[in-house]
């Protein structure tokens, strides 16, 4: 395994989940809710990250559901559009400042990307759906977005089981997902 990446956390059974996070980062506190029906995989990953990282250290575990939060957002998109057949699914957290428009061949590929995408975004202190979100939305055309109530920035900090909620519905819906199968109200 690539300096840049390691594996801090391999628990549960089931198809694989693979959340992508900073390297100094803490595990979520949603990986406990979701290795009840999911295999866990959390990788801390450097800086200096690529996509083709990451495809090394998941290679036996194809296709994952793929999560990354914001400071891993840029490698686990890459991965998404080089390995497509690699991720099932891919999950933002709290999507960063990302200027798409900017990167006009960014954008394009996106349009083509048919990897199902979930950007979850937390309510308190936002004034409507980031930028970043937008753009994706825009962007992409399975792409959804999904307000997590009364949390904020560290949505899966704050409201880990709405959180794990959320991926796991994702994580089996795919393509198809709405929001929920059991309810429409997800962890008040």
């Amino acid at each position: 395994m690539s300096d840049q990446i390691s594996l801090r956390q391999d628990t549960g059974n089931g198809p694989v989940i693979v959340l992508l996070q900073a390297a100094d980062a803490v595990p979520s506190p949603a990986v406990a809710a979701l290795a009840r029906d999911f295999r866990v995989q959390v990788y801390g990953i450097g800086p200096a990250a690529a996509a083709g990282d990451v495809i090394k250290a998941i290679a036996a575990a194809q296709p994952v559901a793929l999560v990354a939060t914001a400071a891993a957002a840029r490698v686990a998109l890459g991965l998404a559009l080089d390995e497509p057949r690699a991720v099932s699914t891919l999950v933002r957290i709290d999507p960063p400042q990302l200027d798409l428009a900017r990167d006009a061949a960014i954008t394009d590929r996106l349009a083509g990307l048919t990897t199902p995408l979930l950007v979850l975004v937390g309510t308190r202190g936002a004034a409507g759906l980031p930028p970043s979100a937008r753009l994706l939305r825009k962007a992409m055309p399975h792409c959804h977005v999904m307000f997590v109530y009364d949390a904020g920035q560290k949505l899966d900090d704050e409201r880990p089981e709405a959180v794990a909620a959320a991926l796991a519905e994702f994580a089996h819906s795919r393509e198809r997902y709405l929001v929920t199968t059991r309810s429409g109200l997800l962890h008040p």
